[in-house]
């Protein structure tokens, strides 16, 4: 009863502060509001974006770790297809999970978005300075750079609304769902984007090459949950949600 009453304190002492400002000082709450809002997600962002610069950078890298899990056969290695850059991409999912535990899925998807746009600015920026040295091969294609980046970006946007709606409950639910599905969209657009069509896919097994890919980042989702659990009392929870 109390608190009911002391609730309806706080929103009639709202009301007539709202009421008595002017329109200048209406601005200038609004302003600070946005900029307050704007920051809380700058910062993250100049966190992930350096992350997803390096991934750029490393996209022709093979990764090589995975690949005698496949018997020796060269037409399966990971490493045909998987790079370091696609590691730390990993890994920027798994950074914005932890966004998406504290500030909620849009806000984590604005954390993206802005984190994007920083990270292709600055490779834009750098190929600009490089292009006098640059010949024809130096640069990927258009089909792979469009590919990598739909692919990424649905599946981190996919990956935090699905660890949204799946909290509470078990601790370890929301964010293994939304590894694991944001996973399968990334994979599932990345190889059709880039290798179910185009000259350069003639007898590339990439059926098989998209199933290895998605067991290896299921494997990731299940490292991941140590990591996860032990963050937990760091992370604070977005509000209403239970501290899950």
């Amino acid at each position: 009863m109390m608190q009911g009453s002391e609730s309806e304190n706080v929103q009639v002492s709202e009301y007539f502060r709202k009421r008595d400002e002017t329109a200048l000082d209406r601005m200038r709450r609004q302003t600070r509001a946005a900029l307050s809002r704007f920051w809380d997600v700058l910062k993250h962002a100049l966190v992930l974006a350096p992350l997803m610069v390096a991934a750029l950078l490393m996209l022709d890298l093979p990764l090589r770790l995975f690949d005698g899990f496949t018997g020796g056969q060269d037409a399966w290695s990971p490493s045909n297809w998987l790079s370091w850059g696609d590691a730390l991409m990993a890994l920027s999912m798994a950074f914005l999970m932890g966004v998406a535990r504290c500030r909620g899925a849009r806000q984590a998807g604005r954390v993206a978005s802005l984190s994007w746009l920083i990270a292709v600015a600055a490779i834009l920026a750098l190929l600009f300075y490089l292009a006098p040295q640059l010949g024809p091969g130096d640069l990927p294609s258009a089909q792979f750079g469009i590919g990598f980046f739909v692919s990424w970006f649905g599946g981190q946007l996919v990956g935090v609304h699905i660890y949204d709606v799946t909290r509470g409950g078990k601790w370890w639910r929301a964010p293994f769902y939304g590894l694991v599905f944001g996973f399968l969209v990334q994979s599932v657009l990345y190889f059709v984007i880039i290798y179910s069509f185009g000259s350069h896919v003639a007898n590339v097994p990439w059926i098989g090459w998209t199933i290895i890919d998605l067991c290896l980042k299921f494997a990731f989702a299940l490292a991941f949950l140590p990591v996860y659990r032990s963050l937990r009392r760091t992370l604070r929870p977005h509000l209403g949600l239970g501290g899950y």
